[in-house]
C-alpha cells in the first residue's frame, strides 16, 4: 500500500512540516513471497484471513526536519486505531494537524501529475511523491496474509522501472503511438454527475493514473499481444482483452479491500475518481487482478460459447437515430441507454480504449467514423445529457437527450 495507505492498500499522503508536499500512498502484492504494496494515507486497520487484526499507526517527528514514522500493530480496540486524515479532498498535516484546503491538496498533487509515482534524488532515495505503507505478504500454502513495512529494496525498483520506461519512450513504434496512453482528457468543466474527478489533480491522460511500474507491466504486455498472429488474429483480439482486464487492476486508483485482503479494480463503480489509498497486485502472483485470473476469465467465456453454439452476428458502429436497416426488417430492436447524466459511457470507456488502440494494427478498425481528429471514443453523436459537450454549438442538456431519445425510438419503430 502507499501513502496517497496503510496495510490494507496504498495511500497517498499528506505529511510533512511545515506543509509538505501531499503525497499519496499505497499498497503492493508482491509473490514468493508474494507482496502487495501500500500506498501512503495515515492509519487503518484490516481483518486477517487467520482472525487477527492489524493496524497502522504513525508517529511524527518535531524537529528541524519533521518526519513521519508508521508503525505495524494488532489492536486490540477500534479506539486505537487512528483515523484517516483526509475527507472530501482536505488533508490534516500529520505533524501539526492544520487542516489543508481542497484547493491546496489540488495544487500540490496537480504539480505531481496525481502523485502516483515516488520521486528520487539523484541518489536514489525517495523524496516525495508516492509513499510504501506496507507490503503485504502471501505465503503458498499458508492462511493469512502478513504485513511487513517498506524497505529501501521496495523503492529501487520503482526507479529501475522509472528508467526502463525512459529507455522504451524512445523506440519507434510503426503506428506513431506512444508505449503509455498520451491521449489528453479533455474535460472542460466538471459536470454535476460527471465520473471525472481524478484530472483536477494534475492526471492528463489515463496513462497517468498508473505509476512507473503499472505502465511498465502494461506497456511491456501490449507490446507483445500486439506481436501476436497476423492482420485481425484472433488471438490477438482476445489478448486484447486481457490487457484491458490487468489495466483495470493496474493504477493508483484502485483501492484495497479490507474484508477481504486483496487489491479492488479502479471501476468497482462507474465512475474514475481520485482515491486517497491504493493498492498494487501483484501481476504474476495467483492473486486478484493478476495475470493468470484475467486468462482464465477469457478462457471461460470462450468455451461457454463455444458450447452454446450460437450463430455469428454482425457488428457495426453507427448512428442510432440513422439505422442503415431496412424498415420491417428486424425482429428485435432492444437498447441499454445512457440514463440522462447517470453514467457517462464514452468517457469512461475512454480509458480502455486506450490501450486497446495499443494492441491492433489495424486503427481503421478502432477509428471514429464521425470524427477522424478524435483519438479516443466516439462521443459526437452520443446521446447524453452533459452540458460540458456540444453539438453544432448546441449543449447536451436535458431537452437534447430527450429529443434524441425520442429519435432514436422513432428510428427503432420504423426497422421493426
Amino acid at each position: 500500500m502507499a501513502q496517497r495507505a496503510e496495510p490494507r492498500d496504498s495511500v497517498r499522503s499528506v505529511a510533512h512540516h511545515p506543509h509538505p508536499p501531499a503525497s499519496r500512498g499505497a499498497a503492493r502484492q508482491e509473490a514468493a513471497p508474494e507482496e502487495l504494496p501500500v500506498h501512503d494515507q495515515t492509519s487503518a486497520s484490516t481483518a486477517s484471513a487467520v482472525g487477527t487484526a492489524r493496524a497502522q499507526r504513525l508517529t511524527s517527528c518535531h524537529s528541524v526536519q519533521s518526519h513521519v514514522d508508521f508503525q505495524l500493530f494488532e489492536p486490540q480496540a477500534d479506539r486505537e486505531v487512528q483515523t484517516g486524515t483526509v475527507a472530501g479532498a482536505k488533508a490534516t498535516c500529520l505533524c501539526c494537524n492544520m487542516v489543508l484546503p481542497s484547493d491546496r491538496v489540488r495544487a500540490q498533487l496537480y504539480e505531481q501529475r496525481g502523485g502516483a509515482d515516488v520521486l528520487f534524488d539523484e541518489s536514489g532515495s525517495r523524496i516525495g511523491g508516492a509513499r510504501l505503507l506496507a507490503v503485504v505478504t502471501l505465503i503458498p500454502g499458508e492462511p493469512g496474509r502478513r504485513y511487513r513495512l517498506p524497505m529501501q529494496r521496495d523503492y529501487e525498483v520503482f526507479g529501475e522501472a522509472l528508467r526502463a520506461l525512459e529507455e522504451a519512450a524512445v523506440e519507434e513504434r510503426p503506428d506513431g503511438l506512444s508505449p503509455v496512453p498520451d491521449e489528453p482528457i479533455l474535460q472542460a468543466k466538471v459536470a454535476r454527475n460527471s465520473p471525472f474527478r481524478f484530472h483536477l489533480y494534475g492526471c492528463g491522460s489515463f496513462g497517468q493514473v498508473s505509476n512507473a511500474r503499472q505502465k511498465l507491466l502494461l506497456s511491456t504486455i501490449t507490446k507483445h499481444v500486439r506481436n501476436q498472429g497476423n492482420g485481425n488474429s484472433p488471438i490477438r483480439g482476445c489478448l486484447s482483452i486481457l490487457v484491458d482486464r490487468l489495466a483495470n487492476a493496474s493504477t493508483s486508483l484502485c483501492r484495497w479491500h479490507t474484508t477481504r485482503e486483496n487489491p479492488e479494480g479502479m471501476f468497482s463503480r462507474q465512475a474514475i475518481s481520485m482515491v486517497w489509498d491504493f493498492a498494487e497486485g501483484c501481476p504474476f502472483a495467483e492473486s486478484t487482478g493478476g495475470f493468470d485470473g484475467a486468462l482464465e476469465w477469457i478462457l471461460l467465456v470462450i468455451e461457454r460459447l463455444t458450447l452454446a453454439n450460437l450463430p455469428v452476428g454482425q457488428i457495426q458502429q453507427v448512428d442510432a437515430i440513422d439505422s442503415p436497416l431496412a424498415d420491417s426488417s428486424a425482429n428485435v430492436w432492444f437498447t441499454d441507454p445512457p440514463y440522462y447524466d447517470a453514467v457517462s459511457y464514452a468517457d469512461l470507456s475512454d480509458f480502455f480504449f486506450a490501450w486497446l488502440k495499443r494492441t491492433h494494427h489495424n486503427r481503421l478498425l478502432l477509428q471514429d467514423p464521425y470524427d477522424a481528429n478524435n483519438p479516443l471514443t466516439p462521443k459526437e453523436r452520443e446521446i447524453i445529457q452533459d452540458d460540458a459537450k456540444q453539438i453544432n454549438g448546441r449543449p447536451k442538456d436535458r431537452t437534447f437527450f430527450e429529443e434524441m431519445m425520442a429519435r432514436a425510438f422513432a428510428e427503432g419503430r420504423r426497422v421493426l
